[in-house]
């Protein structure tokens, strides 16, 4: 029984709903930022994202090639919902690797004990 209770403890259903980034900045593709954490999951750079909109927001005011006028503000409120999604994308990719570290433990738990204990069942 213990091993159901270990199963039905991880819950996928919230992990698994969808989280759309969203196209707040033309070009901009969140997949280039990459990083692995010291786990082995792999994760958006937040702060790296940061300092890239940043500065091509600058480059742009520089150039003047912006193609509508923004207000700080307006580009405030777009940089902070796209970072806010990509956390919570980072929280749920990091839970799902989590949650599949825990599955493939359980099943060299399972390996294990099935090849220890065959001469038993024999």
């Amino acid at each position: 029984m213990k091993m159901l209770e270990i199963l039905h403890s991880i819950n996928f259903k919230n992990l698994l709903s969808a989280n759309r980034v969203p196209e707040m900045f033309e070009g901009f593709d969140a997949d280039n930022f990459i990083r692995i954490d010291e786990r082995g999951c792999q994760l958006h750079d937040i702060k790296e994202i940061y300092r890239h909109i940043r500065r091509k927001i600058r480059l742009e005011q520089e150039k003047g090639t912006s193609a509508a006028p923004m207000n700080l503000e307006d580009i405030n409120n777009r940089i902070r919902l796209l970072l806010d999604a990509l956390v919570t994308r980072n929280f749920l990719k990091s839970q799902l690797y989590a949650n599949f570290s825990v599955l493939e433990a359980w099943k060299e738990i399972v390996i294990v004990s099935l090849t220890k204990s065959f001469s038993v069942v024999q």
